[in-house]
């Protein structure tokens, strides 16, 4: 089976009836967002015994608040930080949905 690529990455021109009802769908179960569609991540851990509490509580711990992502300067910003993946050039790898990538 073919893998559908994030929703918001095809052009709305270009959805036929069921991207249309996929939508539909998605919007219902508030699984679309204005900025970002039905783009998402999702971290996945397999194993016996994992501590969930712990695990979300190191996580959670290490999201960026508001004001420290303002301090950063926002998306644009982050692009500035030290990127510890692929020698540095992480950005040149992923295209960032619109407002914040140049993308086409």
């Amino acid at each position: 089976e073919e893998e559908m690529p994030f929703l918001a990455a095809i052009n709305r021109t270009e959805w036929e009836k069921e991207e249309q009802d996929t939508h539909e769908t998605l919007v219902r179960d508030g699984k679309w967002t204005k900025e970002f569609g039905d783009r998402c991540s999702e971290l996945v851990f397999i194993g016996v015994g994992l501590n969930k509490a712990l695990i979300h509580e190191k996580l959670t711990s290490a999201l960026l608040t508001k004001k420290e992502s303002i301090a950063l300067g926002g998306v644009a910003g982050w692009r500035n930080l030290n990127d510890p993946f692929f020698d540095g050039s992480a950005m040149d790898h992923f295209e960032l949905p619109r407002p914040y990538g140049s993308g086409s």
